[in-house]
């Protein structure tokens, strides 16, 4: 059997990605509470509420950012395709799940262990 067909059938589902990638995401966005929130209880506790303005001075920008890298990764990217693209991804033009399905770089012990490719 190629090895690209093993490498599809072992592939999570969308659905299963993006489940994972939220969980991931709401324990982040837990653990970023739990820190504001013993700072902000420390803050109180040593009688500094004027200090608090910038730990949600800090939240607001933190907030402002994920929604600027939000919207720049989701309007920028939908127009980059090829190998802009998989620059972006971070996938190197000579891997072998690039769209040129070769490998690039000129080594032949790799074309000899993916003789596939």
């Amino acid at each position: 059997m190629p090895v690209s067909v093993l490498a599809a059938a072992s592939t999570p589902s969308v659905a299963t990605q993006l489940f994972g990638s939220g969980l991931i995401g709401l324990r982040e966005g837990l653990e970023a509470g739990i820190v504001v929130m013993i700072l902000a209880a420390y803050l109180v506790k040593a009688q500094r509420r004027d200090a608090l303005k910038w730990v949600w001075l800090g939240v607001a920008i933190a907030v402002a950012m994920v929604a600027i890298i939000f919207f720049a990764i989701h309007y920028g990217t939908s127009t980059v395709d090829g190998l802009t693209a998989e620059i972006i991804a971070g996938v190197p033009p000579w891997s072998p799940s690039s769209s040129s399905r070769s490998w690039s770089c000129g080594c032949a012990r790799l074309r000899r262990t993916f003789p596939a490719i």
